[in-house]
């Protein structure tokens, strides 16, 4: 039976390196198994549009884990480094803190920041940070 379905395109995927933290890529890895289980599900009960929704995130997952390489955190604490926490003073005295992260584990409601070269370079010249 043609119920005219087709296939998702591929989700986009980001042309900037996909550095992750330890914690990241086993937020990765638990993407890719959840994908799986669902493409299974999918599959079971014969759902075509959820196959294809699971197929397209078990694409993206499965190329974001193979194209990432975990950064150690750094011990030098004289710059900001990728998987650091830092606090930035903003021009209105707030304090405000995030943890250097990946694209993929960047989640602003948990203080992970992924624009951490914007950071480095406003708060840097300003003194106004703490590594």
């Amino acid at each position: 039976m043609d119920d005219g379905f087709e296939g998702l395109p591929d989700k986009p995927i980001s042309e900037h390196p996909n550095d992750v933290t330890k914690e990241g890529l086993q937020q990765i890895e638990a993407a890719v198994t959840a994908a799986q289980q669902a493409h299974a599900a999918a599959q079971a009960s014969g759902d075509r549009a959820a196959m294809a929704t699971a197929s397209r995130e078990l694409r993206y997952w499965s190329a974001r884990r193979a194209t990432a390489p975990v950064v150690p955190e750094s011990e030098d604490r004289s710059q900001a480094r990728f998987g650091h926490t830092v606090t930035i003073v903003r021009d209105d005295v707030r304090e405000q803190t995030f943890r250097i992260v990946g694209e993929d584990e960047a989640d602003p409601h948990a203080e992970h920041c992924r624009t951490y070269r914007r950071l480095r370079e406003r708060y840097s010249e300003r003194g106004s940070a703490t590594w």
